[in-house]
């Protein structure tokens, strides 16, 4: 893989972060948002399987990025939350990871069932 493709997917896997950490501040449904991060991150990884590991720590970024923003700057969400405390922070944090190296892992999988299937000679 060449320099200008792995930053091209940088940036992609950049941009599903902001995409999964905007939606998490504007919405109030938690499936939509776990969709984004399993869907970000299974595409990073079915494009570059042997990257998984970056793949799920820079979508998985996204939400408690987004989360840390918004408690800093008063930023009102749209779900009904007490004060963030750090065990609450945690348990995003590593749910948000957890999503997020499935999806990239299940991308490598399925990407790599694909390319066995393709060189099976009938």
């Amino acid at each position: 893989m060449s320099k200008y493709v792995h930053r091209a997917l940088l940036a992609l896997a950049l941009v599903f972060a902001v995409l999964v950490g905007y939606a998490d501040l504007h919405s109030d449904d938690l499936f939509i948002v776990a969709g984004l991060i399993v869907g970000g991150a299974f595409v990073l990884g079915a494009i570059e399987p042997s990257e998984w590991w970056l793949w799920g720590v820079l979508v998985g970024v996204g939400v408690p990025a987004a989360e840390t923003i918004a408690a800093a700057a008063h930023i009102p969400v749209p779900y009904a939350s007490e004060d963030p405390t750090l065990i609450g922070m945690l348990v995003i944090f590593v749910a948000c990871f957890v999503l997020a190296f499935t999806g990239s892992i299940c991308g490598g999988l399925v990407r790599r069932v694909i390319l066995a299937k393709g060189s099976d000679a009938w």
